[in-house]
């Protein structure tokens, strides 16, 4: 099973955006404990930020399927005119 285009997008952006938090403890900025709670803080948004995103254009792509046929026979009318 494949994921969709959209969740690869947000997987990879939440991946590079472990990269500072794994560059602070390889220098020892923070601890290994402390680097696992800002881990999860990311993980919890990225997937929070996916999923308010699949809903926005799960919403918007229906209201243009919607919209579609009107459409379609307003230009059929104004064709055979």
């Amino acid at each position: 099973m494949s994921a969709g285009p959209l969740r690869r997008t947000f997987a990879i952006g939440g991946m590079v955006t472990l990269l500072p938090i794994l560059a602070m403890m390889a220098s020892g900025a923070i601890t290994p404990v402390d680097a696992a709670l800002r881990a999860l803080c990311v993980a919890a948004v990225v997937i929070a930020l996916g999923n308010v995103t699949r809903l926005f254009l799960t919403r918007a792509l229906r209201r243009v399927e919607r919209r579609a046929p009107e459409r379609a026979a307003e230009t059929e009318e104004v064709s055979l005119a």
